[in-house]
């Protein structure tokens, strides 16, 4: 058997044919009148005493009544207020949850008080509420590799780290120890224990029930019994072992997909408990994900369920950037047709009291008649002993105002005789919904399903119909024509799309695929094979996967994913897990990787994305790049496509949209020019900003925030990342960096103290045109005391020429008491050094000039090069001494590759200072130095004029953080 798509079906008013004016459905009176006894006064109930339909529906869990025989159920009221709340509450019901938009309450009340109850006038009806009905690191689901969502994680180095990830389903079953309260961990060898699942904590009560979770999976109930396990209860027993594990299903794909995302886990029992949890959800969570479907509401996107999920995702508060849900497994169990007269009247048949013309089915452009039956006025179904169906007949009137009466009747073909019926009146106030469950107790037979336009009212309406097996049922209806699916012999495979699965605003319906794994085309029988798990091109749908349009004609499912996969079988699932319930996860699982990798588009302090963009952008990268299975995507079928999880989190990734290979730049610091992702041509698809680059073939050691490519031309392989772990594609570039030269002439002057010296200071470019302005000046540590210096202009923009500058040297004359003589210094030209060649270090030594204390001297340069056979990891390089130093070396310098350390002086006191440069790396004899000297000299008197002597000073031209020096002797007579 199939693993279940998870669904919710609504149950209709129903009244029985003698006393419609009755406001509780058909089981409901069906339960009291049997619950009372012979003079009308209640009796305790005994579910073997129980009719049969009352039987029926609480084995499949649609009637739920607790010990103390309290029933839950939906009133229906005029309006929800206080006072009409306070006149329930005052007749004994328990209210749990209120719904005012749709003029109904989710209560608890004693079955006793049921008739007491509706008999208020300001209730309208009382129904069953809507309840769940599942379809469906040690162990990887085969649609990891299928949607290259592995691939993400292998190439890209992403795995959802920082994204939330929400599961709504049945339960955690098989996840957590028991015997435990406040402090359970993993079952033992469960998914946890294997890494199929984060290492996460329960709660339980008293009663052993799981209340919570935390840790690697946050969790919360909204089921009215707080289990977050979503146990049935012991009794009736449920033949499905799985039940309440499906929710853990999920979580382990999810986890498979994007192990490092944050899970968390939701439950619920009903319909309105499930808006609560998908609310819950939507505010913590980046994306949610939920199996689930509704049956017996409208399914054009108008539900309650419907439109509480588009409206969370599209809440502006709300972190939550993606929705997924469902598409649906009824593609094969569902009917659609317009009501036509077949001329039968209802009451030929054994069990049909009121009369009225019985609906004629037959096949249409849309339509199977697989056992070819003609029309006729039933539609067939086939149930083995035991079997059990759930029956739900809809049809286009508005819920809660329905005017047009259908009834609906299950005959067993052997005896000609009614089964089981639904016959709720219609009378304006009510849903336009009849629903059935019934178990075949006997022999294997087929039973046809009729609906009976009552007394002939009705006008003309779309009649839409399902019938499936409920969760714990043994088994359902059977294929009736093999090796074809068709489990209704008049069988609508489009339009199968339920309440949720239909939901709009950007919500994603998806579709499934089989993996066609050998395990998942051994599942089924040769007799009934599934074609889509023999297609191992993963291009043919699953047969039951839902087809679209919705009822209101909008496409649907939005996008394919895999099903057929392996999971762990916690919580006694199964290790193979079919439906779109197994799809939907896989989706889930890439949206948390496309969020990190555009961690822009996340609901975060730095995110500059409007929410509904962000949203948006998701849904089209996620499925403008799903792979094409038809000539007219998208459809009806696979939506968009399959999804390529490698292709979409691609697309979220930064691009070089440049308008040319060819780069040039202007230095502007000591190692060249320090290059962002803009400059060099890259941007975001969705306006993320660029956090870092990775490159090759030059220009320092990468990953940076930037790329310092040095003066000159290089050749340069290029990626931008927006999130600090995946990169775009890789882009060759030459980067040109033109620089500038300066020169003095004439180089040396002699004059007395008090003249001056002229002198002219050529900028001349290199590599190409120098556009940007240039400060000129002299080094006043080096200059002669009481001498000054300016310049004309004090800048220069060279361009593609040179441009020059006067400098002026103006010294003063000396008194008679200053004849002392200043220091000379050996004249030394100040500038970069040389790199050489065969040694690790270069130049060994550094001599620095004399400098006045407390100023800095021009940097010099030592270069580290890699002469080994590996990549060299540079561990730190520091300074002693009165020396600092800079450098574009980074944690690794590939073989071959160079880097410069640059070094300058700034003298503490006077006399000679030494220091020494360290470099630890992995290499043999680590450390490598290079011995740093220098001499300080006293601050000389400010008065008594220029001391004679030799000086060197040094004439600078700067832009940004670069400088350029050359030596300019002035000899002082």
């Amino acid at each position: 058997m199939r693993s279940l798509f998870v669904c919710l079906f609504a149950l209709s008013l129903a009244v029985d044919a003698g006393a419609q004016s009755s406001k509780l459905t058909t089981v409901l009176a069906d339960l009291v009148r049997a619950s009372s006894g012979s003079g009308g006064g209640q009796t305790a109930l005994s579910a073997d005493a129980l009719p049969q339909s009352v039987q029926d529906a609480m084995r499949s869990r649609r009637l739920r009544i607790d010990a103390n025989d309290n029933v839950q159920v939906y009133i229906l009221l005029s309006s929800v207020t206080d006072e009409t709340v306070k006149q329930l509450t005052d007749a004994g019901v328990t209210i749990e949850i209120r719904d005012e938009a749709r003029r109904r309450v989710q209560a608890r009340l004693p079955v006793s008080r049921l008739n007491t109850v509706a008999e208020l006038a300001v209730v309208d009806a009382i129904r069953l509420p809507t309840y769940a009905r599942r379809r469906a690191g040690n162990v990887t689901s085969e649609g990891d590799a299928i949607l290259h969502s592995d691939a993400v994680r292998q190439q890209l180095g992403l795995d959802g780290t920082g994204v939330r990830v929400g599961v709504v389903s049945d339960g955690l079953k098989g996840v957590f120890a028991a015997g435990c309260t406040t402090q359970c961990l993993g079952v033992d060898g469960g998914p946890m224990a294997t890494g199929d699942l984060p290492a996460a904590s329960g709660v339980r009560n008293a009663r052993g029930v799981l209340t919570s979770a935390a840790g690697g999976i946050i969790g919360r109930s909204f089921q009215a019994n707080g289990d977050l396990e979503g146990l049935p209860p012991a009794t009736p027993a449920c033949s499905f072992q799985g039940a309440g594990a499906e929710g853990t299903a999920l979580l382990e794909i999810v986890h498979d997909i994007a192990p490092g995302a944050k899970l968390s886990f939701a439950n619920f029992d009903t319909d309105l408990a499930f808006n609560q949890a998908v609310n819950f959800l939507a505010a913590s969570n980046d994306v949610v994900v939920d199996d689930i479907g509704f049956f017996g509401e409208p399914y054009d996107g108008t539900s309650s369920v419907s439109r509480n999920t588009a409206a969370a995702l599209n809440n502006a508060d709300f972190p939550i950037r993606a929705y997924f849900t469902s598409g649906g497994n009824d593609a094969d169990e569902h009917y659609i047709g317009t009501y036509a007269s077949s001329g039968v009247d209802g009451t030929t048949i054994a069990g049909i009291a009121n009369p009225g013309r019985l609906h004629l089915f037959q096949r249409a452009a849309d339509t199977t008649d697989v056992l070819g039956l003609g029309p006729q006025p039933y539609n067939v179904i086939s149930l083995p002993q035991n079997g059990e169906v759930a029956i739900f007949l809809s049809w286009n009137d508005p819920f809660g105002a329905s005017s047009n009466n259908y009834d609906l009747y299950l005959v067993q073909q052997s005896t000609g005789r009614v089964v089981a019926s639904s016959t709720d009146v219609q009378n304006g106030r009510q849903d336009p919904v009849e629903s059935i469950d019934f178990v075949n107790r006997g022999a294997q037979d087929t039973f046809r399903i009729v609906v009976q336009n009552v007394r002939d009212a009705a006008q003309a309406r779309d009649l839409n119909l399902f019938s499936f097996q409920p969760e714990c049922a043994p088994s359902g209806p059977q294929v009736l024509a093999p090796p074809r699916h068709e489990r209704h012999n008049f069988n609508t495979a489009t339009r199968s799309v339920s309440a949720q699965s239909d939901a709009g605003g950007g919500v994603i319906s998806v579709g499934a695929i089989c993996s066609a794994s050998a395990n998942a085309a051994n599942f089924f029988s040769n007799r009934v094979p599934d074609e889509s798990c023999l297609d191992t091109s993963n291009r043919t749908a699953e047969f039951f996967s839902s087809r679209g349009p919705t009822l209101d004609g909008r496409q649907k499912p939005d996008i394919a994913a895999i099903d057929g996969v392996s999971i762990t079988g916690a919580g006694s699932f199964g290790t193979t897990f079919f439906g779109t319930s197994a799809a939907a996860p896989h989706a889930a699982g890439i949206a948390a990787l496309m969020l990190q990798g555009a961690p822009c588009l996340l609901n975060r302090s730095t995110s500059t994305i409007a929410a509904a963009t962000a949203r948006g952008n998701i849904r089209t990268l996620l499925l403008s790049h799903a792979v094409r299975l038809s000539t007219d995507t998208p459809d009806n079928v696979f939506g968009a496509g399959l999804a390529n999880a490698l292709a979409s989190v691609n697309a979220t990734l930064p691009s070089w949209r440049g308008a040319s290979a060819n780069l040039a730049f202007e230095a502007n610091s000591t190692f060249g020019v320090a290059l962002t992702p803009q400059q060099l041509g890259f941007s975001d698809p969705n306006s993320c900003g660029l956090t870092a680059l990775t490159w090759t073939g030059g220009c320092g050691t990468a990953p940076g925030t930037t790329m310092t490519c040095p003066a000159g031309t290089t050749a340069v392989s290029v990626a931008a990342s927006n999130n600090n772990f995946a990169y775009g594609a890789t882009q060759d570039l030459q980067i040109t960096v033109t620089d500038f030269s300066v020169n003095v002439a004439p180089p040396l002057a002699t004059l007395a103290a008090g003249a001056t010296s002229s002198h002219v200071v050529t900028i001349t470019p290199v590599n190409g045109p120098y556009n940007s302005e240039i400060t000129l000046s002299c080094a006043s540590g080096n200059l002669p005391p009481q001498t000054t210096c300016t310049f004309d202009p004090p800048t220069v923009t060279p361009g593609r020429t040179a441009a020059r500058s006067t400098l002026t040297l103006s010294t003063t004359v000396r008194t008679a008491s200053a004849t002392t003589s200043a220091a000379k210094p050996a004249p030394s030209a100040i500038g970069p050094r040389a790199a050489g060649s065969g040694v690790a270090l270069f130049p060994g030594t550094l001599a620095f000039p004399t400098q006045t204390i407390q100023t800095t001297t021009p940097p010099q340069f030592v270069f580290l090069t890699n002469i080994g056979t590996g990549a060299l990891a540079v561990g730190s390089i520091t300074v002693s001494g009165d020396f600092t130093s800079v450098n574009n070396c980074g944690s690794t310098l590939a073989v071959g590759a160079n880097c410069a350390i640059a070094v300058s002086f700034t003298p503490t006191v006077a006399g000679a200072r030494t220091g020494t440069l360290a470099v630890v790396d992995d290499a043999a004899n680590s450390p490598h130095t290079a011995s740093l000297t220098g001499t300080g000299q006293a601050a000389p008197s400010s008065t008594g004029g220029t001391p004679a002597g030799s000086y060197t000073i040094g004439v600078s031209g700067t832009v940004g953080t670069l400088s350029h020096f050359v030596g300019l002797i002035l000899n002082v007579q």
